[in-house]
């Protein structure tokens, strides 16, 4: 007997699915595939080396040197949370 799926179910199917979380194996900035990788390395891998001038933007070749080009490389975060104003972590 062979297997069917409409394409509703497919459809949901695919949209359910996670996306690949990043790790914290530390990179350098020049191998992140994304701003939204450089910010999970600063800000869950807690590698403030992301961030060589405190102003909150790791990797700026990645993210960009401004916060409006940071939070549009960016972009939308899970549930919304996007930084308005981004403050660096402390330590």
């Amino acid at each position: 007997m062979r297997a069917t799926i409409n394409l509703a179910s497919a459809a949901a199917l695919v949209l359910a699915t996670p996306v690949a979380a990043f790790d914290c194996i530390e990179k350098k900035c020049s191998e992140m595939y994304s701003c939204a990788e450089a910010y999970h390395h600063l800000t869950v891998c807690g590698e403030t080396i992301r961030d060589g001038d405190g102003d909150g933007i790791p990797c700026e070749n990645v993210c960009g040197k401004t916060q409006e080009e940071f939070r549009r490389r960016l972009g939308p975060q899970p549930n919304d949370v996007a930084p308005q104003n981004v403050t660096p972590p402390s330590g």
